[in-house]
């Protein structure tokens, strides 16, 4: 219960942080920070990233420093697009959100693929309905 309650309060925290970047970006400096196409760029470099972890865990080096290489790429443009319209701080937090909001929807993606479980007994009822 009590992990429910701070994955909730995480979650929560994150998109009130996040409206309110995005909020101060539009008001101030007229640049939408969180837009479908960054969210789309971060992602693939998280995903990028956690294909760099597999290759950690196989004991592929060479493999491992590529995707790094390739999953920090677009956070750096991202960053460096993001500088150059606003300040220093507001690009850092922008950086550090963008990469949250990516692992949490990795996260939520690979629990919702191979974390669920289905109870037995349901399983045993549809496959019996199934055969003739």
């Amino acid at each position: 219960m009590l992990i429910t309650l701070v994955i909730i309060g995480g979650i929560v925290a994150i998109l009130t942080a996040s409206y309110n970047l995005q909020k101060l970006g539009k008001d101030r400096y007229q640049y939408s920070i969180f837009s479908f196409g960054s969210l789309g760029v971060s992602f693939i470099g998280a995903v990028t990233l956690l294909f760099a972890y597999t290759y950690y865990h196989q004991g592929l080096i060479l493999n491992l420093v590529a995707a790094i290489i390739l999953g920090l790429v677009p956070f750096i443009l991202m960053f460096i697009r993001d500088s150059r319209k606003m300040t220093i701080t507001l690009a850092i937090t922008a950086l550090i959100l963008r990469f949250t909001i990516a692992a949490v929807f990795i996260l939520f993606i690979l629990w919702y693929f191979f974390m669920r479980t289905y109870p037995r007994k349901e399983q045993l009822k549809t496959l019996d309905i199934a055969r003739p």
